[in-house]
């Protein structure tokens, strides 16, 4: 129909109506192109918003996580400087490191101030061993990653920010499956040798002599409790970014 028009006012010359004809043309194409665009858009926005609340839920998952891994981290310190201490024996101090692949603000660990009564003395060998190694949970991050929809993410910093996120998540996980958990259980096998279970109760006393007698008992309570130190603090800087993240994520979020 316009092509016949369009030749008919070629043919009558009317040279006017050919370019008005052609105008049509040109901003019925570019008007279907801006609202094809404009569809586009408004699909990637929804989309994100999908993704940041999963992304979300996710870090509310994690924050639960890490808190229950700190807390649990506390009380094996805890647990092992009272023993120490009530044996008359010298508790850990700062931990200093040469070297590490990790920040550990200049090379030094502080003890942490843990405040409060300490109960359940007579379960202090299960307080000191039994610890608890978080999981991230990941599910938004890893779809992101497995389908390459991670560029519908505009804000560029946030995408880095939650890259630092996830290779904190892989140095947690790291170090609890080849340092924290073996050494757990060699720590376990070291309270056998001496009549010690995890879950099974010991009058206070009674453990802390033999602690005082024995130094193979003492030396494992001294690396459990450098050791929740050293756990403590790669969740203490992830839980760190983890609120920072929710934060910024949450700002996002059309609400």
């Amino acid at each position: 129909m316009l092509l016949r028009r369009v030749s008919q006012h070629v043919k009558d010359q009317n040279w006017f109506a050919v370019v008005l004809d052609f105008s049509i043309v040109v901003i019925g194409v570019f008007i279907g192109i801006q609202v094809s665009n404009w569809n586009d858009a408004r699909n990637e926005a929804s989309q994100e918003q999908v993704i940041l609340a999963s992304i979300v839920d996710d870090l509310r998952s994690d924050e639960l996580q890490l808190n229950d891994g700190i807390r649990m981290a506390e009380n094996n310190i805890r647990a092992a400087n009272y023993t120490l201490e009530q044996a008359g024996l010298r508790p850990i101090g700062n931990i200093e490191f040469a070297s590490s692949s990790i920040d550990f603000s200049s090379g030094r660990l502080y003890i942490p101030q843990i405040q409060g009564e300490f109960e359940q003395t007579n379960r202090l060998w299960s307080q000191a061993v039994v610890r608890y190694h978080p999981t991230q949970s990941s599910a938004a991050f890893d779809t992101l990653m497995a389908t390459g929809d991670l560029g519908l993410i505009k804000d560029r910093e946030l995408v880095q920010q939650l890259q630092t996120y996830q290779l904190l998540w892989n140095d947690i996980e790291g170090s609890q499956n080849t340092t924290f958990r073996p050494f757990r259980n060699q720590a376990i096998f070291v309270g056998q040798k001496f009549g010690l279970s995890p879950f099974t109760d010991m009058p206070e006393q009674e453990f802390v002599e033999l602690v005082s007698k024995q130094s193979e008992l003492e030396g494992t309570l001294r690396t459990i409790a450098e050791y929740s130190v050293i756990h403590r603090d790669l969740l203490e800087q992830t839980r760190k970014l983890n609120q920072e993240l929710m934060a910024r994520v949450s700002q996002d979020i059309e609400l």
